[in-house]
């Protein structure tokens, strides 16, 4: 950092007429409210650096620029709005405290606003001073507030359907026959068939939808009562029955949920299929 010392001198010891027009607006900074402007070739002083009484520019940084101004006015520093327009703020600011008297206190705090109000600003405004005015502050009302609507219920689930009762098929006759059903069944199902009379041998078989034999669901001679499971293998399908034999004979499809359950407990005993 230069050092702001020094005395501005030509060689010899006499002053130049630079630095005598320099000394001379040196020694006026302490009868003028100016500010410190070096030129371009002078070192730039530290921020907030003031000059002391008796300072004189190094003879090294060279004369300033001709017509230079080393000192330069200090702008004159604004006033606010408010300083400046004292009247018009007061006024302001009572008419907003008689609002917010107005707002808080209802109707009796609003004449009390209003009367303190009117008598401050005859008060503060000179008579006959432009902006006045008789008439009473506008009272604005407080906002209401609205009340909040309870939320909606949430809407119920639709109760679920009740599930089809069970399809039980029942078929009898006499003799041989073929049973055929609307559509093919490919549920599991409990097949239980009741044979009476006749000697001869008594047979059922499961047919595909190709009329093909799928399986042997009975074979006996003479009277039976049993039971036996179609559609056993995944993918299997029955759409009718082969019966074979004489006698009468009752035949009865179930879902075989409706089987008779073990919980192997008691022992079961019985006879046939």
């Amino acid at each position: 950092m230069a050092l702001f010392v020094g005395i501005c001198m030509c060689p010899g010891g006499a002053a130049s007429p630079e630095s005598t027009e320099l000394l001379q607006q040196l020694r006026g900074v302490a009868f003028m409210n100016k500010l410190y402007n070096p030129p371009s070739n002078w070192p730039v002083p530290p921020e907030g650096w003031t000059p002391p009484p008796g300072w004189q520019p190094d003879a090294s940084w060279g004369p300033a620029p001709e017509g230079w101004e080393v000192w330069r006015a200090e702008p004159a520093k604004k006033r606010s709005w408010f300083v400046r327009h004292k009247i018009l703020t007061g006024i302001g600011a009572l008419i907003l405290l008689s609002i917010f008297i107005n707002a808080l206190g209802g109707s009796k705090g609003n004449d009390e606003a209003t009367r303190l109000a009117g008598a401050a600003s005859s008060a503060t405004v000179p008579s006959g001073a432009a902006g006045t005015n008789d008439a009473p502050a506008k009272v604005v009302p407080a906002p209401v507030p609205t009340p909040k609507s309870a939320p909606a219920p949430a809407p119920k689930a639709a109760p679920a359907a009740p599930k089809p009762a069970p399809v039980v098929l029942t078929f009898s006759g006499k003799g041989s026959d073929v049973v055929k059903f609307k559509k093919p069944i490919s549920d599991v199902m409990l097949i239980t068939t009741t044979w009476t009379g006749g000697g001869s041998n008594n047979t059922i078989y499961s047919l595909d939808s190709s009329g093909g034999e799928s399986d042997l669901l009975v074979n006996t001679i003479g009277s039976y009562q049993g039971s036996s499971i179609i559609n056993k293998n995944v993918g299997e399908a029955t759409a009718a029955l082969k019966i074979e034999g004489d006698g009468r004979w009752k035949v009865t499809l179930k879902p075989i949920a409706q089987a008779k359950h073990w919980d192997g407990a008691k022992s079961l005993s019985g006879a046939s299929d």
